[in-house]
């Protein structure tokens, strides 16, 4: 795709100042320390359906009263209840949870972050304050280490890896900057 931009605009490699990435946000991927993929689920991954209903039911107006949304079975917080019940081998390496986009960023540059508009679909940020829901994610049972540090849309992450220019066909070092949620980037 990369490559054909490009192509559509008329650009050479080395015309590009810099890469960023957008994903649908209601898409996960659970790594290990190494960064090898433990879950990856697409928005429309129901295996945490039974949990955000539970979660709704339960807790729902407190969890929309600090992250602005009612649980929901797509979020990451239902989903990562589910890995913790059904698939709990894996959840136990889990160190680090990323939204598609900011895991896309993670392969591009070696960062794990989280972007704020990314990590509002999680069902655990406070979007008024920025922040992880720390309180709420603890007394679900997950780890707080599960949850990168947060930086804003724009932010430059490092240079572009050397594996990842070659496949989008760029130079290396090019930096890689913060992206965020498809909607939000697209208004």
């Amino acid at each position: 795709a990369a490559r054909k931009a490009m192509a559509k605009v008329g650009a050479r490699p080395q015309d590009v100042l810099a890469v960023s990435t957008t994903g649908m946000r209601h898409g996960s991927v659970v790594l290990d320390a190494g960064g090898e993929i433990l879950l990856a689920t697409p928005t429309r991954d129901a295996r945490g359906a039974m949990h955000g209903l539970r979660l709704a039911a339960q807790r729902g107006r407190e969890f929309h009263d600090r992250t602005g949304h009612f649980p929901a079975p797509l979020f990451t917080a239902s989903r990562l209840l589910w890995m913790a019940d059904s698939a709990p081998e894996l959840f136990g390496r889990a160190h680090a949870v990323l939204g598609l986009s900011d895991w896309l960023a993670y392969r591009l540059s070696g960062k794990m972050v989280a972007e704020p508009s990314v990590a509002s679909a999680s069902g655990l940020f406070e979007v008024n304050a920025r922040r992880w829901a720390d309180d709420l994610i603890r007394s679900l049972g997950l780890p707080q280490h599960l949850f990168p540090d947060v930086l804003s849309s724009g932010t430059v992450l490092g240079p572009l890896k050397n594996d990842a220019a070659a496949h989008l066909g760029l130079p290396p070092g090019i930096p890689v900057v913060t992206g965020g949620g498809d909607t939000q980037c697209a208004l």
